[in-house]
């Protein structure tokens, strides 16, 4: 009412400075509303930031552990390529000597 009061003596309409109030009211409620999707959606940004970074964090350990496990099939496979290869050799030595010594007779090649 006072500010009502000044406005009529600055020569001012009490009914255009009754909508101006109206005006002024509508417009902090819609800029609160505003500032309150702003403040959503920036709790839904650090909770998309906390998800990717849980995320990457996962997928750097997965990636990790799958990288021991291959390195271990690795060094599994070349102990058992290793492994057979001796056996193959000693096994080839060993029919050698026994053709040598006319114990197995050598195989026949054809032309």
């Amino acid at each position: 009412k006072i500010e009502e009061q000044l406005a009529m003596k600055n020569g001012s309409n009490p009914e255009d400075y009754s909508a101006f109030k109206k005006s002024q009211a509508s417009a902090q409620q819609a800029i609160s509303v505003l500032n309150d999707r702003i403040e959503q959606k920036d709790v839904a940004i650090k909770k998309y930031q906390e998800m990717l970074r849980d995320l990457r964090s996962e997928t750097k350990l997965a990636r990790e552990k799958h990288e021991r496990e291959l390195n271990k099939l690795s060094k599994e496979h070349s102990f058992k390529e290793q492994e057979w290869l001796s056996k193959y050799q000693h096994l080839s030595t060993e029919l050698q000597s026994l053709q040598d010594v006319g114990a197995m007779p050598k195989p026949h090649r054809r032309a």
